[in-house]
């Protein structure tokens, strides 16, 4: 039997991204650091969970960018006081709701 756990951490992660930001506008995006903050550690928790995910799991879903995904958690780490807001909205409003439908996949095979 396959464990789901880090799959259903990365969409309780999107789930939440999408609660944060429903009905908001990039700018009103902008504006909010404490949506901004929540939004970002919820990113920081994907990447550091796809980090632990087993590597048979991600052999076996190699249409998910693993290493980009975990990649991208150092740049938010190491480059927050840097980032580039648009870039995070893009992420949380485009890519992330992409990861969801993919690991809701991986847990209906």
């Amino acid at each position: 039997m396959r464990q789901f756990h880090f799959i259903d951490k990365i969409i309780n992660a999107a789930d939440s991204i999408e609660t944060y930001i429903q009905g908001l506008s990039i700018e009103e995006f902008k504006k909010s650091r404490l949506i901004i903050d929540a939004v970002i550690w919820n990113l920081e928790l994907i990447g550091e969970t796809a980090k632990n995910i087993p590597i048979k799991e991600k052999e076996d879903n190699p249409h998910i960018p693993w290493e980009k995904i975990i990649g991208f958690r150092y740049t938010l780490i190491n480059e927050y006081d840097n980032l580039d807001l648009s870039e995070i909205w893009e992420i949380a409003t485009v890519d992330t709701i992409t990861l969801r439908a993919k690991c809701a996949e991986i847990k209906s095979k």
